[in-house]
């Protein structure tokens, strides 16, 4: 295989009047470049989170150039694209909540972007835990004290 191939190259080296070590060195360049390419790492597109706890989702992303990443909300239209006031981004693609609350559960959107261009991914966050146990504790003591 691999002399088949370097006799193609050779032949298109003739044909073209290029040499083959610029040819092979293109080629080499190129398959660098694809292995560098902006892309996400090992994300879930899908998060539960603890009612009530402190929780971070992590995003991460590779290029050849470091990437910058953001957050934002995606399902909120009053406030379209921005975080809710007690969740935040960090400089390092973390996505802390403070104090889950069921109004976090939603749609958040990580952006990874550099020289190489954008690259986005989607995670759809779920509060999981009740806060309605200690509502109905309250209504059976109500009603025992009756």
């Amino acid at each position: 295989m691999t002399a088949l191939c370097f006799y193609s190259v050779k032949r298109l080296c003739k044909r073209n009047s290029y040499t083959v070590k610029s040819v092979l060195r293109q080629l080499i360049k190129a398959r660098v470049l694809d292995a560098e390419r902006l892309q996400f790492l090992r994300m879930r597109a899908s998060e539960n989170l603890e009612l009530g706890s402190n929780a971070t989702v992590s995003c991460r992303a590779e290029g050849r150039v470091p990437p910058r990443l953001r957050w934002s909300r995606l399902d909120d239209e009053d406030r379209f694209g921005e975080l809710p006031d007690d969740v935040y981004a960090d400089g390092d693609g973390n996505l802390h909540f403070v104090k889950v609350r069921s109004s976090h559960a939603g749609h958040y959107q990580c952006v990874a972007s550099s020289e190489q261009g954008r690259v986005t991914v989607n995670v759809s966050v779920e509060v999981v835990g009740t806060s309605h146990q200690f509502h109905s504790a309250t209504v059976l003591a109500g009603l025992i004290r009756l």
